[in-house]
């Protein structure tokens, strides 16, 4: 039979084990690119001029972003029209 505590057994290692599996895959990548990246201060430069990009054009990502929900549901709603279901 199975313990009172088993639930939150399962659902501690449901929550973990994907965790864990994405540090280790990090780790591998930066273990292997480690040769081919830049310096970190180099890496720190590219890291802020992206935010600063990305914070100065956050009103232009939105509008786009907007413009293709938009299309997106106005596809999925002709393709249901036209199927007829």
């Amino acid at each position: 039979m199975a313990g009172r505590h088993t639930q939150r057994v399962r659902r501690v290692i449901a929550e973990v084990i994907p965790i864990l599996s994405l540090l280790v895959i990090f780790l591998l990548l930066a273990a292997l690119s480690a040769s081919i990246l830049p310096t970190n201060k180099l890496l720190v430069l590219i890291v802020v001029v992206a935010a600063a990009v990305a914070a100065l054009l956050w009103r232009w990502f939105i509008r786009v972003h907007t413009r293709m929900q938009v299309a997106l549901l106005e596809t999925l709603d002709n393709h249901k029209d036209s199927t007829g279901h």
